[in-house]
């Protein structure tokens, strides 16, 4: 049976599969801070709906405050 050569995507696919370098610190540290941002962003955005929310006088004359 004569051999035969995998279409150079499974061979890309085949060289990435068996790359065996790993994230670096510097590329943890990146997806690290950019995790970090869109939590703060997220909490910021939140916060502030919430509190809009909270200080609504009808809100705090129903609740009895």
């Amino acid at each position: 049976m004569p051999a035969t050569h995998p279409p150079p995507r499974s061979r890309v696919v085949l060289a990435l599969w068996l790359e065996d370098d790993g994230a670096t610190m510097v590329e943890y540290g990146i997806m690290i801070g950019l995790i970090a941002l869109v939590c703060i962003l997220a909490i910021s955005i939140v916060g502030g709906q919430t509190n809009s929310i909270f200080s609504n006088q009808g809100l705090l004359d129903a609740l009895g405050g």
